[in-house]
């Protein structure tokens, strides 16, 4: 069955770490940073990710160092990378009405110790933010434009030198909904896929076009009970359908709302063991 939910929640979206506009469709000039770490935000849009007040991960210091070599076309996109990267990435996939800004906390807050980081923006524009795909039931021509956009994107990646076994494809909301139906299908060998409070737009379609290569790697998709935007209930019976087709999925169940904040540590800890990063670097 396919999803039919999603309601239109328009609000604003808040801005943290500066990170410096790399794609050719955005100003070349570098953003002003900010300093410090983020410690708290407020959600008013369906796929802003909120994180109410959660504890910072690390002490490691902030990214403050840029990649002028990093030339993105296919979507715009933000990239920020570590004092000493170690080729590693995670790319971050946002919400309807949200964009790259909302995820400025991400990279010193769950601190992968080398990894760098490619927060991109969706292509259509939406209420000052920027969607994946129209609202249900017309979601379906959108879904599979952006699935295209995002081939396109990893290989533009691949130019750039960074390798799928070195990537983390991470999905908050609509994003988590591209990462099942992108990342089950791609035949790319990615390190693994995270997914946060989404659904999926067509489990049995996916259950049967899933790749090896999705079967073989590690996946994490965490959903809040109380999520009042996208229903726990719908979630949990497609992504038990995926299992059953093969799909590895570890599935979370958090005392949350449409929100990342009581799952944050087991997403860091999942991506750590699937870039093959120790405790110890950290």
């Amino acid at each position: 069955m396919q999803g039919t939910i999603e309601p239109q929640v328009p609000g604003s979206i808040p801005g943290w770490l500066a990170i410096r506009k790399i794609s050719s469709w955005l100003p070349s000039r570098v953003s002003a940073w900010l300093a410090g770490f983020v410690l708290g935000c407020s959600c008013g849009r369906e796929g802003a990710a909120t994180t109410g007040t959660i504890q910072v991960l690390s002490t490691d210091p902030p990214f403050n160092a840029l990649d002028s070599r990093m030339n993105i076309r296919t979507l715009r996109c933000e990239f920020a990378t570590p004092p000493t990267p170690n080729g590693k990435l995670v790319v971050v996939l946002h919400g309807r009405g949200d964009s790259s800004a909302g995820f400025h906390w991400m990279p010193n807050t769950v601190a992968l110790p080398g990894v760098s980081w490619l927060l991109v923006n969706a292509p259509d524009s939406w209420h000052g933010g920027f969607s994946w795909y129209d609202l249900p039931p017309d979601h379906g021509a959108g879904v599979e434009r952006s699935r295209a956009l995002l081939d396109d994107l990893f290989d533009e990646l691949e130019t750039q030198g960074f390798q799928p076994e070195d990537i983390v494809l991470f999905g908050f909301s609509q994003g988590c909904l591209l990462t099942l139906e992108w990342g089950g299908r791609t035949e790319r060998a990615l390190a693994g896929c995270v997914g946060v409070s989404g659904y999926c737009y067509d489990p049995t379609a996916l259950g049967a076009e899933a790749s090896e290569a999705a079967k073989a790697r590690p996946w994490l998709v965490t959903h809040g009970v109380q999520d009042d935007v996208l229903p726990y209930d719908v979630t949990k019976e497609q992504i038990q359908e995926l299992k059953v087709a093969g799909l590895p999925i570890d599935f979370r169940s958090y005392d949350k709302t449409h929100t990342i904040d009581p799952d944050l540590e087991d997403i860091r800890t999942a991506m750590m063991a699937m870039l093959g990063l120790s405790a110890a670097s950290s």
